[in-house]
């Protein structure tokens, strides 16, 4: 009987980037002011050469993130 082998590689490279923004002044009228931060998939952020976004926009919301020099 011949063993098979499946490619798991997408899910081995797989990390989350740390993402954080200013709030909005309509946030900050509404009592939301503190930072906010958002995880990030790499697949989603990163440019076709395969480096990782420095600032990412958010396709839900439409505010630009910048990524987390701890990340």
């Amino acid at each position: 009987m011949k063993a098979t082998t499946k490619n798991i590689s997408g899910i081995q490279n797989s990390r989350t980037i740390e993402y954080h923004r200013k709030p909005t002044e309509s946030e900050i009228k509404f009592g939301y002011g503190a930072t906010h931060y958002l995880s990030v998939d790499s697949s989603m952020c990163s440019k076709p050469d395969g480096t990782i976004k420095k600032r990412w926009k958010n396709p839900i919301d439409g505010l630009i993130y910048t990524q987390n020099y701890t990340s």
